[in-house]
């Protein structure tokens, strides 16, 4: 289990689009790398099943990934 403090890498290779373009206008960049977890909890509601999630501190400012996205480094 992750706990605060731990540096972490995204092991799997997310990308984000801008919203004024579409995914085949935009040629895709690495949307995170590694980080510090900040915070971990718990993220869903009644019509979905919880999961658990972290707030990781990059370079870029802060962003949250599910727990399984993540791997310790």
């Amino acid at each position: 289990m992750y706990k605060s403090g731990d540096k972490v890498r995204v092991n799997k290779d997310i990308h984000r689009v801008p919203s004024n373009k579409t995914p085949y206008e935009y040629q895709h960049e690495l949307y995170a790398n590694e980080g510090e977890v900040i915070e971990i909890f718990t993220a869903g509601s009644s019509k979905y099943p919880s999961y658990f999630t972290a707030k990781v501190q990059m370079n870029e400012g802060i962003k949250t990934f599910r727990l399984t996205s993540l791997e310790r480094i």
